[in-house]
This record gives C-alpha cells, sequence and structure tokens, in this order.
C-alpha cells in the first residue's frame, strides 16, 4: 500500500460508521444524490421558466439528501461527528459508542448536505484521545475508492481554502 501525505483540516461534519471484519474491504458504494444541472441557456426558454426550473430540481435535490440520509441512519449502527479529516484519514467523536484502538470501521461521510454527497472509507481506529473533555478516535483510512479520496480532498481543499479567505478578513 503506498502512503502519501495528505493535508488535515479541523472540520465538523456528520458521518456514519460501522464495524466490519476486514481492513481491506471495499466500502460500499453510496450513490450520490444530485447531478450536474442541464445548461438550458440554448433551449430557447424564457428566463423566469429556466430560474423555475433550476428552483425546483435545488428542491428535490434536497428532498432526495433527505431521504439519503435517512437510508444511511438505518444502515450504518453509529451516528459520528467528525472533527478532522484528510485523504489519508479522520479523527471523530461518539459520546454514544466506546471505541477501541483495532477497530475496523466502516464510514460514511456526509461531505455535501444539498445535494448529498457521501464519500466512503474503510479504516482502522489507530489511537483514543481525550481533546476538550472528549474522548477522539483517530482512524488510518486501508481503503477508499479513488473517487471518493478525490471528494475528500477536494473537501479539504475547500475548507483550508475558507479559513485562509477568513484569516485574511480578519487580520
Amino acid at each position: 500500500m503506498e502512503h502519501s501525505e495528505f493535508s488535515r483540516v479541523e472540520t465538523r461534519i456528520r458521518g456514519y460508521a460501522r464495524h466490519i471484519d476486514s481492513a481491506s474491504s471495499l466500502p460500499m458504494q453510496h450513490d450520490q444524490v444530485g447531478h450536474d444541472t442541464p445548461d438550458l441557456s440554448s433551449a430557447n426558454l424564457q428566463e423566469a421558466l429556466v430560474e423555475y426550473l433550476q428552483m425546483i430540481n435545488a428542491k428535490l435535490d434536497a428532498l432526495l439528501g433527505l431521504i439519503g440520509q435517512e437510508h444511511l441512519e438505518n444502515e450504518f449502527e453509529t451516528s459520528i461527528e467528525i472533527v478532522e479529516l484528510s485523504g489519508s484519514g479522520l479523527s471523530f467523536v461518539c459520546p454514544d459508542k466506546e471505541f477501541n484502538p483495532g477497530d475496523i470501521l466502516e464510514f460514511a461521510l456526509m461531505i455535501g448536505q444539498f445535494p448529498l454527497h457521501v464519500a466512503a472509507a474503510v479504516g482502522v481506529v489507530s489511537e483514543r484521545r481525550i481533546r476538550d473533555t472528549q474522548t477522539v478516535c483517530d482512524v488510518d483510512f486501508t481503503k477508499v475508492r479513488q473517487n471518493d479520496r478525490e471528494a475528500i480532498v477536494r473537501f479539504v481543499f475547500k475548507e483550508e481554502r475558507e479559513r485562509i479567505r477568513q484569516q485574511k478578513w480578519t487580520d
């Protein structure tokens, strides 16, 4: 297995976890809700109609996202809060359940809400530590589909860019 260095960012996103048997198992593939909106500029439609259709499309994406999230809640045994994320792993808190180093978990990461965007990964809990009175579990990914890793890296990059912008305006 090749080891790459990935940037890590503090965050607060929802995720789901469940125990699995093998760290080399591929994570389940989750269908993504929301697709690229077709370009209606060449359809000879009135501008108001195009805006209306785009608004309806966004609302349908939101509804499908809620249904997809409910499906994940039923499929995975534990809801978690991801507090750090990178292309090679994550850190999470879960006040409802205790995890230990060596636990093998499959994750569904909610990296986009509307439309719903889920990235999946398999990882091993490498460490438990206390941070601000909470138990944080550090996880090293062992299997991630390439498109999911790319989505995670894009999310991390977007978060870092947003922090740099905020810092620039507060200085």
